[in-house]
């Protein structure tokens, strides 16, 4: 009969608790990048960390240690490209509902990510997405990129990719447009929202 090994957890409280439920609730395919390193957080934080004689707890301890560790860690976020970069135009008119005039475009979005030169302002977290999305770039948007630049410059790329979908995205919602209403873009994202739609509209 295998011998059982018992790996200890702190039991969880407060506002971690909230978080959890939130996120094991999500369906599998809208966990962000962002949701599965928070769960890796939550889980290596509530790991019982205390010194074990044991040597197979030791082993499985230092397991863990490996998988857990946010070096070696590598999400695969499980949105598709388009729902990504729906989520970043959708949080962006939110918070821009109010301000200046009802309409926006593209540019507007991601002009500040244009400015820094990143989307993500961390380069794994960068290079992350851009191995989570690469089948989902358009192939008109990689005609006449070399792979050197995209390795040289890949915060750069990965802005210029999301601002190209973002523009392809709008068109196949209302068609080409010189500007876009914002209250328009947050009910048809709301009600009607459909990637699977989107995605034989734009490929």
């Amino acid at each position: 009969m295998t011998n059982k090994i018992s790996i200890q957890f702190n039991e969880i409280e407060g506002e971690h608790l909230d978080v959890i439920k939130k996120l094991v609730e999500k369906p599998y395919e809208q966990l962000s990048q962002e949701d599965l390193m928070e769960i890796r957080t939550l889980i290596d934080s509530h790991r019982d960390l205390s010194y074990q004689d044991e040597q197979q707890q030791q082993l499985i301890n230092k397991l863990l240690n490996i998988q857990l560790d946010s070096r070696l860690y590598r999400p695969i976020d499980q949105r598709s490209f388009i729902e990504y970069v729906t989520d970043i135009m959708y949080n962006w008119v939110c918070e821009n509902l109010e301000f200046e005039k009802p309409t926006f475009i593209t540019i507007d979005v991601f002009d500040v990510y244009f400015a820094d030169g990143t989307m993500t302002y961390n380069t794994q977290q960068t290079l992350n997405y851009i191995q989570a999305f690469w089948d989902e770039f358009h192939k008109y948007d990689l005609e006449y990129i070399q792979a050197k630049s995209i390795f040289a410059r890949p915060e750069a790329f990965f802005v210029r990719q999301s601002c190209n979908m973002a523009e392809k995205i709008l068109k196949a919602i209302f068609g080409f447009q010189e500007t876009y209403n914002k209250q328009d873009f947050l009910d048809y994202v709301d009600n009607e929202f459909d990637a699977v739609k989107l995605t034989e509209l734009i490929y």
